[in-house]
Formats: structure tokens, sequence, C-alpha cells
């Protein structure tokens, strides 16, 4: 079965690669060996799928050639490769994904292995690599310091400069066209400004609540932690009111409408 799973890891259906790899997973160990193969002899689709199987399989034996896809091959392969490294978690593939860090098409997949993988030596080429993105005001230069700063404080790093990252990252709106994508990696900046500062990031959070033109999600994401930690007043109330009758967030306003019903 192992070969034809690993043929249909090259099928032009996405929902039938993915299958096949679940597969491939569910097989455990023996899968392995046709999947390292595979990185070599498959498309680009049916390579990226087992390099993510490798990665789910965290099979060390694969470290490696996972490494060599991340330096030699392009971003449609090297991104997943880099990921499929986080998960597998050994520090033998840091310098490979921090070397990448200076790549701008690629400086963000390996910021996101580096933050699965765990490794705190990493800590140094991710703050080196912060530094000059606070120099632009793009939204790939914006990208990069989410991104990094993740990492950073994933890694346990607290300094001014990560966090001060995901303060510039939750003040940039960049307008209704990329509302959808960078939205929730504003979201995503407000919770890890939270876990490296605690009360101290409440400075930062709570006038977000009285910016009349600033977006609803956020508004909503900043009062819906206060409002889980059981802060229920009037202000808090008209932002959930709001996004509760909002009809382009639906799972938001559904969220809203049921915490307003169970408030005490």
């Amino acid at each position: 079965m192992h070969d034809e799973w690993i043929r249909t890891l090259d099928d032009t259906a996405a929902e039938t690669r993915a299958k096949a790899r679940a597969d491939l997973v569910a097989a455990g160990p023996a899968a392995i060996p046709p999947l390292l193969a595979a990185l070599d002899t498959l498309g680009a689709d049916g390579r990226r799928e087992a390099a993510l199987a490798l990665g789910e399989l965290k099979a060390r034996d694969a470290v490696p050639a996972l490494c060599a896809l991340v330096e030699k091959e392009p971003y449609a392969i090297a991104s997943w490769a880099a990921h499929a490294l986080g998960l597998i978690g050994d520090p033998a593939a840091t310098a490979v994904l921090a070397a990448k860090l200076r790549d701008d098409e690629l400086r963000n997949a390996a910021a996101a292995g580096l933050a699965l993988l765990g490794d705190a030596n990493a800590v140094p080429a991710l703050t080196a690599a912060l530094a000059p993105l606070g120099d632009r005001i793009d939204l790939g230069s914006y990208l990069g310091r989410y991104w990094i700063a993740r990492a950073l404080v994933r890694l346990g790093d607290r300094s001014p400069a990560s966090t001060s990252a995901l303060e510039e990252v939750i003040d940039r709106d960049f307008g209704p066209s990329e509302q959808q994508s960078w939205g929730s990696f504003r979201d995503d900046a407000v919770d890890l400004l939270v876990e490296a500062r605690g009360a101290e990031a409440d400075a930062v959070l709570r006038p977000i609540l009285k910016r009349e033109r600033e977006t609803l999600q956020l508004r909503y994401h900043v009062a819906r932690l206060y409002w889980l930690r059981g802060e229920t007043s009037d202000a808090l109330r008209v932002i959930f009111q709001r996004m509760a009758r909002h009809p382009l967030y639906p799972a938001y306003a559904a969220e809203a409408r049921d915490l307003l019903a169970t408030a005490h």
C-alpha cells in the first residue's frame, strides 16, 4: 500500500493528496523510507506532501534531506520543508533555518519553523533579522516583524525589541484589501503581547477599545480578552453588540452573541 499512497501524493486534487499523506502518517515509521525517496522522485505537490508527512512523523532521519530542500529548493517546496523541520524539533536544523532569516522570500517560513522547533539558540539570529525590518513600512516588513517576533516570544524572549515589534504590528492597519489576512495577524499579535508582557500589555491594549476608527475585528478581539477575564463593562458590551450584528464576521458575531447571552 505504501507505493500506492506515495504515487497519490502527486494527485491533482488537494483532498486526495491530504488523504494519502494521512494514510502514510498512520502507517508509522515504516512509511519513512518511501517518503524519503519521494523527496527526490515526485513532482512539486508530492514533494511538499512527503515533506509534511515526514514532519508529522517526527522523522529525525529526514532532517538532512529536509535541510537540503530548505537550502536549495524554491519557496513552494522549501517553506513546507521548513515547517516539517519545525515539527520534527531536531536542533540540528536550527542553523539552516536561521540562515534563511536573511532571505526575504523564505524569512517568514524559517521563523515559523524555528518557533515550532523550539531551540532557544535561534534567538540571536532572530533578533538580528528583526532589526533591519524596523526601517521599512511596507506590508512585507510588517509581516516579517510579526513572524520573527512570534518566534522570539515562543522561544521565551521578552525583550523590548520583540514586544515593540508586536506593538507595531497591532498598531498598523493596512486597510480593507488586507483586512481578512492582516486582521488575523494583528489579533494573534495581541495574544502574543499578553503572553510576553502580562498585565503590562494593558497600557497598549486599553486605548484600542476607544479608537472609533479602529477595525471592529481588533477592538472586539481586545474586548474579548477583558470579557473572558470577567469584565463586562458597558464599554465592552457596546463593542460586543456591534460585533453581534456585523454581517462580515459571522463566526465572531455568533461568538459575541453567545458571550452576551451567558454574561453574568
